[in-house]
């Protein structure tokens, strides 16, 4: 579904981050479709790389500069994974860069994490929310019905929390 380019254009980076994070399938959507939406997408995937990174503060700046640092990778990982399954095995249209552009969106939950010293359990809360943005952001990008999207948002999520298991435990 193509979006009229003015509604697209007239969409700054609050409305798409306030659209992302009560999951708006229009939104990303849109994300998807806008190949410059990736200059929003870098400032929310280092926004939440950095959050998750604050759990590690008092281990010093480089354990934090580390995590932040592994988190982007992570991403990344995540993509590539959810490129793979979900358009090589399963069949869906979406680019690389739109994926990139929709699951930087989709881990907008992660900024929570900056409130685990004080808040427990929001970790879990963050990880459920991105996957659950992860889904509508594969669903989007794709093309898929919600039961291929939740699929493939899983093959590249489990992968990912493992990775976040082991370089934080």
């Amino acid at each position: 579904m193509e979006l009229p380019v003015s509604e697209a254009i007239d969409r700054g980076l609050l409305a798409r981050v306030f659209g992302a994070a009560v999951l708006k399938g229009a939104v990303y959507t849109e994300i998807a479709q806008d190949r410059k939406a990736i200059v929003q997408a870098i400032p929310v995937v280092v926004l939440a790389s950095v959050a998750a990174s604050t759990q590690d503060y008092g281990l010093g700046w480089v354990p934090m500069a580390w995590v932040a640092a592994v988190s982007v990778l992570q991403w990344l990982f995540w993509v590539l994974i959810t490129y793979e399954v979900g358009c090589d095995l399963l069949g869906g249209d979406a680019t690389l860069g739109a994926l990139m552009r929709t699951l930087g969106f989709a881990r907008l939950p992660g900024i929570l994490m900056v409130l685990g010293p004080v808040v427990g359990g929001i970790h879990f809360v963050a990880h459920a929310w991105t996957l659950a943005a992860g889904v509508v952001a594969v669903r989007q990008a794709c093309g898929f019905g919600t039961v291929r999207a939740v699929v493939t948002a899983l093959c590249g999520i489990v992968p990912y929390w493992i990775v976040v298991f082991l370089v934080l435990n």
